[in-house]
Order: C-alpha cells, then structure tokens, then sequence
C-alpha cells in the first residue's frame, strides 16, 4: 500500500478544505489547528463520516508532542490505513507538532478519497445499467422471490417480465473495513409492474374471503328444512 506525505495546497484546495470543515462546524484557525494536533479531536469529527471505523476510546487527550505523535501513529493504523490514506513518519510528526499546512493536507486528502469513491462507485453502476450480465440475469428469479414478498400472496410464477436485473460492485465500509459487495437492482417500472400484480391478486382473494364469508353465514343462519 502507498503512503502519503502532506504537501502545501493552493488556494482553491485551501477553500475546499475551509469548507468541508464549516459543514462539520469547524473554523479554521490557529485555535483549531492547535486542536487539531491531538488526534482525539480528528477522530471525532472523522467518525461523524465512517462511524463504525473509529472507537474514541483509542485516542485519549494526550499532551506532548511525543505522545500525540504515539496516538498519531495508532490513528495511521486503523483509521488512515483502512481508508487507504496511510501516512509517512514524517507526516505524522509534522501534525502532531502542528506545522503549518499539515492537517490541512490530511483533510484535502480525506476529501479527495471520499470523491474518488463516488465516483468509482457511480462509474461502475452507470456501466452495469448499461450493459447487464448474464449471469444476474440468472440470478433473477431470486429476485423475482423477493419482490413478491411485498405482495403476501403472490407466487414468484406470476412474475415473469422482471427482465432488467443486474449487478454491480460497490465498495462498503463494514465493521471498519472496506470490501467490496455486490448488489442487485431491478428497473423501477418493472418492479411497479410486479407489484401492482401482487396487489390485484390479493384485492381479488380478499374479495373472495369476503363472499365466502357471507356465504357461510348465510347457510348457518338458514333454518334447516325437515323431511
């Protein structure tokens, strides 16, 4: 895996960065920036993005370059490296002592590889629309069974015409991983179609519970004839 060294960023970077951080109800200053040296305060305001990524717990305030520099390198370790942003050494010393232009890099980067996710994951759903498999079309009746269930009475037999099924690759973070999981998605209208057929089949047993009903309370209420 790569690592990243912190680099100065340009003006419309900088921007981008002051931003990001006003949406999370940071200002950029030389307060927050001095905060921003204990990891702690990082860890917090990057679990409100991956929640299941970071435990609090492992980043107690500490003071002291050296021992911020120590939660720094845990940080590295099970956050950055996860999210395939893992630092160099010097890189790490420089935000624990809080240089000049240092969490700024860590947040653009941040940024960045949050975009780049999008768009891979965009990308790669635009193409799977475009250009279905043939082995999710196998793969539909399953489907078929499942659409059903919104419609308690309907059989997957009835569904026939579920023909735009594909599957795509996205990338997920689960318990603090990121794996890449695959998903099935189905044309709206075709999932409409099936489900008001579901629903005529079920207003038509629900009609026929009803006469039944009133049939039968019908016939116990008839006197019985003798003979």
């Amino acid at each position: 895996m790569s690592t990243y060294n912190l680099r100065t960023l340009n003006t419309k970077e900088l921007m981008e960065v002051k931003e990001w951080l006003k949406v999370h109800n940071y200002e950029l200053n030389a307060a927050t920036r001095r905060d921003f040296t204990d990891v702690f305060v990082v860890a917090g305001l990057i679990k409100n993005i991956h929640n299941k990524l970071i435990n609090l717990d492992n980043y107690p305030h500490r003071d002291g370059t050296t021992n911020k520099r120590e939660n720094w390198e845990t940080f590295n370790y099970k956050v950055l490296r996860k999210l395939r942003l893992k630092h160099t050494s010097s890189a790490l010393e420089k935000l624990a002592k809080g240089s000049v232009g240092a969490i700024e890099s860590l947040f653009y980067d941040i940024i960045t590889m949050g975009k780049a996710r999008q768009v891979t994951s965009l990308r790669q759903r635009s193409q799977s629309l475009k250009s279905p498999s043939p082995s999710s079309q196998s793969q539909s009746p399953s489907l078929k069974s499942k659409s059903c269930s919104v419609g308690k009475s309907c059989s997957a037999h009835s569904i026939t015409n579920l023909r735009r099924v594909v599957t795509i690759d996205v990338e997920e973070l689960i318990d603090g991983e990121i794996v890449k999981t695959t998903k099935k998605l189905v044309a709206y209208d075709d999932y409409l179609k099936a489900l008001r057929k579901c629903q005529k089949k079920d207003q038509f047993i629900s009609l026929m519970d009803s006469r039944i009903h009133r049939l039968e309370s019908i016939l116990r209420n008839e006197p019985e004839v003798s003979v």
